[in-house]
């Protein structure tokens, strides 16, 4: 097998400069001879595994001895994974190890059940010969972190590419390989994204792998891609002068990084610096001699051309250590600048001109890089302000001597802000002698050439003369070069009509209210007695208060944050005391239908996300989620019918993806226009206003139920449903599912996700007795004010709540609480019991409001009325230290118990809550270090007094990480009383019957432990450590006793062999002294010794350590 790849980083790809867009392969960018395999187009729609010969499969790495992927390492998919569309472990939840025909998705470790799967594509060769292997990766959760593709022969590896969680372009790389029949390639997608981060962070993707028995030669010169040192430019001889290589074909003539002057000298190279003032310009419109030069004597400072020395206005042109820095400044900072980086041809040509574009500073608005010749627009391109992958573009033009070239910058982002938030970008500017010969579309004329260069259009008619071709024109009768869009419905701006409303431009720089039918304010959801937004809960902002110069703000700083700018916004968060709703309200003054384009974005990228709605007369219209770093965000249209009067809300909501209603750095942007454009989205001759299916085609409007909602896309359309509720959402609406199967559709269902097919229900309050939290007594709104499972109805006295009873002096055993912490570092067995506990010292540990080991810094363990803080083995002394709430008990009954666990710093890497009785643990959950929210759980308990119940707090993330990542966070616990509780009968030991109702008889319950004929005795002789009876010691007794500590397996028939340890019970330790026995080079398994070391033999303890042998069969 011989092998060679095509593909390049960003970098390397742009300094290829004629080869820039034959690099990388598009699958459609060149003429196949024949497509020998295609993950996609081979797809088998039945779940057929060999269908075509390709596979479906997972490979897991945490499971894996050796951590290294091999050909045999493949776990194929079992014909019970196939889910009706794709392949997927689980059929709900995590692990998300799936693939469906496109869509891929890996597993990460903080995902059950904790192990890093990555999900393959397999095929098998099934002839020989000389191949071109292609796969792509693109992001399809965009607010991942991440995922590496990486691509197998035969289990070797030979290529890999990383992608970030919001590159939904992605790399598309090819390989050429020798291959035989049997050989197999693997296309794997692992959880790893580009900062190393193996968690499964919304890891969703699209993979694809083709195989071509031809090699294509893109430039036709007779050397394949895969080996052509200039594949986009014809060179036979593949010249390489200074054997770089890069063909000489494809050396740049002038480059804006290589050519930088570090004297600050205007002209070196041809290239001069300086800057358009697009504020002053009485003539807006850049032409070629509105350029100002910067002046070397005045702006340059030592490194870089800038304006001022420091501050704003920011304008500002670099190359520190070859980074192509460069800034404008915003019209936020008084003027609008672009930033200019000219070049004056010294020849004449048919030239090919490379521009890029790249955010710098990822927590900007956006920018826009703008190409002129001669002061006349060729190319334009917007990023994110978070975009750091950018864009690279080509652009070919013939040039004479003394042509101008220009690559502007302007603070232009995504969302038409021209304001400067922190615009910090890199751009080169390449010019080559010649031009890339790359032809996507397949109709003759290179694609630098080409007018629309993805969609074939031979005669290159372009009836406007604006430069894009009629076939991919957005407005082919007007001149639009730009192809501006506001509204991203297709058609472009210079075909429709102007807005009516335009919360941008109608912006009153005064803080006037009421111009131009504008007006703002807030909601206060925390003060609203029903907790829903109407029309009339608008608080409208007062000039004389909240007016603050240039916007609107209820505090002049800090919190509350509740803001509105022109186009930033900030709602405040539940944490700083109340939520706020931030409002941009606009009253009608017409009417008729109308749309209403509305866009949400964030721009504090740290943020924890929020919540944009649109509402009409208060009703809500619509609702979008935008994650804390998506600095895109989405912009959505709503048609309605309006009147006179009528008022559309657009509101900023501080809760994120993850429900989290505090205030994280929840600065965004958002807009409001209003039209008389009504966009026909599915273009079926019905505008969205109108349509029963504005989003599927249907020139019909068949509606056979009658509910509004057209038959294409209605999830019940023989049962009305016009709301299409679908709880499950499975696509089938409630009207017509059964969620739980039990018979009774989920409409009349009195427990939708429960089967209870009598539907029982004793307290006749529409709620079935099995999902009714107080079954007993009619409570129809389910009311749980502590939130502990049990209905408010049902629920008896509070006996003690570890935040109400909080000693503010200190005091240990007030109210029947302690507080202190378990070293787990300095337990010699590593196991919590109850006698581990270590009391916190109220003269050395209180600390006026708090208790604490240190009085600063590590250790950071520390218990506050509802904060908590253990410490992570990277922290000083480097211990392991859980954190422990402890109350003894006072009451002998039935009592609900319930706790609670979150994480406050949403930074951290995560902890674990631990609830324990007398020492046994009895509930345990992992929080995600983001978590605000976490969890709330019940248990329903019989305690004696004196009882212990300790809720503990441990470092351990769901990583297994048990370093402290900044793992502050919240718990609490609490005990009330069981009104359901009516106690429990006693065992009667002897009878074989279980009448506790515990499922345990006679001596296998502990309340007969005491009993004589109870007692354990020696059992029969055994070998140590063979725990499966098989009469050997190997990996499976180790297996054999983690499948019965954790996974229900059965017990061991001799549990004195179990105990490999002999330290009187089985325990996880057994499961690894055998490990470290078998592997790692630990002690042999004490007397009576193991097999092929002697006989067997009865235990040396006797039966003081109450374990036994039931049997033992295995003896020599």
């Amino acid at each position: 097998m011989r092998s060679s790849s095509s593909s390049e980083s960003f970098t390397g790809l742009f300094l290829r400069v004629g080869c820039i867009l034959t690099a990388v392969f598009f699958f459609n960018s060149y003429v196949h001879a024949e497509i020998v395999a295609d993950s996609f187009d081979d797809w088998s729609a039945d779940g057929e595994q060999s269908a075509n010969n390709w596979y479906n499969g997972y490979y897991n790495l945490t499971a894996d001895f050796d951590f290294s992927y091999e050909l045999d390492d493949f776990i194929e998919y079992d014909p019970e994974h196939w889910r009706g569309n794709g392949w997927r472990i689980a059929p709900t939840g995590a692990p998300w190890t799936w693939i469906a025909q496109e869509q891929s998705h890996p597993n990460g470790t903080n995902s059950a059940p904790n192990e890093e799967h990555w999900a393959i594509r397999r095929w098998v060769c099934d002839q020989d010969g000389e191949f071109a292997i292609t796969w792509h990766l693109r992001a399809q959760n965009l607010n991942g972190d991440g995922t590496t593709g990486r691509l197998f022969i035969n289990g070797e590896e030979v290529d890999s590419a990383s992608v970030g969680g919001r590159d939904d372009v992605g790399v598309t790389r090819m390989v050429c390989s020798e291959l035989g029949e049997g050989d197999i390639v693997d296309l794997a997608l692992t959880p790893e994204g580009p900062n190393g981060n193996m968690l499964d962070g919304a890891d969703g993707s699209y993979t694809r792998l083709t195989i071509d028995n031809v090699i294509p030669d893109q430039d036709g010169d007779g050397v394949n891609d895969c080996e052509d040192n200039c594949p986009a430019v014809a060179n036979e001889g593949q010249e390489d002068d200074d054997l770089d290589g890069m063909g000489d074909a494809c050396q740049p003539i002038a480059d804006s990084s290589t050519d930088w002057a570090f004297d600050g000298l205007q002209g070196a190279n041809n290239w001069f610096y300086g800057y358009y003032n697009r504020t002053l310009d009485e003539d807006p419109g850049y032409e070629a001699d509105d350029f100002i030069e910067f002046d070397q004597f005045e702006h340059w400072r030592g490194t870089n051309w800038r304006l001022v020395p420091s501050n704003a206005p920011w304008t500002t042109i670099g190359n520190a250590a070859g980074a192509d820095f460069i800034h404008p400044n915003g019209i936020n900072n008084g003027e609008e600048h672009w930033a200019i980086r000219r070049w004056i041809c010294d020849r004449e040509g048919d030239l090919g001109l490379t521009w890029s574009i790249q955010a710098q500073n990822t927590g900007g608005t956006g920018t826009t890089g703008i190409l002129f010749v001669n002061g006349e627009e060729v190319d334009r391109a917007t990023i994110a302000g978070n975009d750091a992958r950018g864009v690279v573009r080509v652009v070919c033009r013939s040039l004479f001597e003394g042509d101008i070239v220009d690559l502007a910058l302007t603070p232009l982002g995504p969302g038409g802000d021209t304001g400067d938030g922190a615009d910090g970008s890199y751009n080169r500017l390449i010019i080559s002698a010649s031009q890339p010969q790359s032809d996507e579309d397949g109709d003759g004329v290179v694609d630098c050439l080409d007018n629309c260069p993805l969609v074939a259009n031979e005669t290159q008619s372009d009836t406007d003369e604006d430069g894009i071709g009629n076939l991919c024109d957005n407005c082919p009768a007007e001149v639009n070069p730009d192809q501006a869009d506001w509204n991203n419905n297709g058609r472009g701006d210079a075909c429709e009509e102007p807005p009516f409303a335009d919360s941008v431009e109608d912006w009153s720089p005064v803080g006037e209210q009421g111009v131009n039918n504008w007006y703002y304010g807030y909601y206060n959801l925390t003060a609203d007695a029903d907790s829903t937004f109407n029309e009339d809960d608008f608080i409208e902002f007062d000039t004389a208060t909240h007016w603050r110069g240039a916007y609107w703000r209820l505090a002049p700083s800090n919190a509350p944050w509740t803001t509105i700018q022109q186009e930033g916004t900030h709602p405040n968060g539940i944490n700083n005391g109340e939520e706020h709703w931030s409002i941009r309200r606009w009253v009608s003054d017409r009417d008729q239908m109308v749309s209403l384009t509305w866009h949400t974005r964030e721009t504090n990228l740290g943020g924890t996300g929020v919540t944009g709605i649109l509402f009409h007369n208060g009703v809500e219209l619509d609702r979008a989620v935008i994650a804390g770093g998506d600095g895109v965000g989405v912009t959505r249209t709503k048609v309605v019918e309006i009147a006179v009067g009528d008022v559309v809300d657009l509101a900023l909501t501080p809760t994120g993806p993850n429900d989290n209603r505090s205030d994280g750095s929840d600065g965004s942007a958002n807009w409001l226009r209003v039209t008389g454009d009504l966009p026909d989205t599915d273009e079926d001759g019905f505008h969205d206003g109108i349509d029963n299916c504005p989003e599927i085609g249907n020139a019909g409007q068949e509606d056979a139920d009658d509910d509004g909602v057209g038959d294409v896309c209605d999830n019940c359309p023989d049962n009305a449903n016009s709301e299409q509720a679908d709880l499950d959402e499975n696509g089938i609406g409630d009207a017509c599912d059964d969620v739980d199967v039990d018979g009774v559709v989920d409409t009349e269902d009195n427990c939708v996700e429960v089967a209870n097919a009598d539907q029982a229900n004793g307290d006749e309050d529409e709620l079935g007795d099995v999902c009714d939290n107080c079954p007993a007594v009619t409570n129809a709104d389910q009311a749980d004010g502590d939130l502990n499972g049990v209905g408010d109805v049902c629920d008896g006295d509070v006996y003690a709540d570890s935040r109400t009873d909080w000693s503010v002096d200190g005091i240990q055993g007030e109210n029947g609480w302690y507080n202190g912490y378990y070293n787990l570092t300095t337990d010699f067995d590593l196991f919590y019991e109850e006698d581990d506990f270590v009391e916190f010292d109220p003269i050395e540990h209180w600390r006026g409001e708090n208790w604490r080991l240190a009085p600063g810094g590590a250790p950071w363990t520390f218990i506050a009325q509802e904060e908590v803080h253990p410490n992570g083995t990277n922290s000083a002394p480097n211990e392991e230290h859980w954190v422990i709430r402890r109350w003894v008990s006072d009451v002998s009954e039935g009592v609900n118990v319930t706790w609670h666990t979150r994480e406050t710093n949403l930074g951290g890497a995560g902890v674990t809550g631990i609830l324990f009785l007398n020492g046994e643990e009895i509930d345990s959950e992992v929080i995600a270090g983001g978590d605000g929210v976490g969890v709330t759980r019940t248990i329903a308990l019989e305690l004696a007094e004196g009882d212990v119940l300790d809720l503990a707090l441990t470092p351990t993330g769901p990583n297994e990480n048990t370093h402290d990542g900044s793992d502050g966070s919240g718990n609490w616990l609490r005990i009330s009383q069981d009104l359901e509780w009516v106690g429990l009968p006693q065992e009667i030991c002897g009878n074989g019957e279980d009448d506790d109702g515990d499922g345990l008889t006679d001596c296998d319950d502990s309340d007969c432990e005491a009993e004589e004929d109870c007692q354990v005795v020696a059992g029969p002789v055994f070998y140590r450590a063979d725990a499966d009876d098989n009469g050997a010691v190997q990996l499976t007794d180790g297996i054999f006793i983690l499948n019965f500590l954790f996974l229900g397996g059965g017990a061991p028939p001799c549990f004195d062999a179990a105990d490999a340890d002999d330290n009187g019970s089985v325990q996880l330790t057994d499961g690894i002294f055998i490990l470290n026995f078998l592997f790692l080079g630990g002690g042999e398994p004490p007397a009576p010794g193991m097999p092929g070391m002697g006989a067997c033999g009865l235990d040396p303890d006797g039966d003081a350590d109450g374990i036994g042998c039931d049997q033992y069969t295995n003896c020599e």
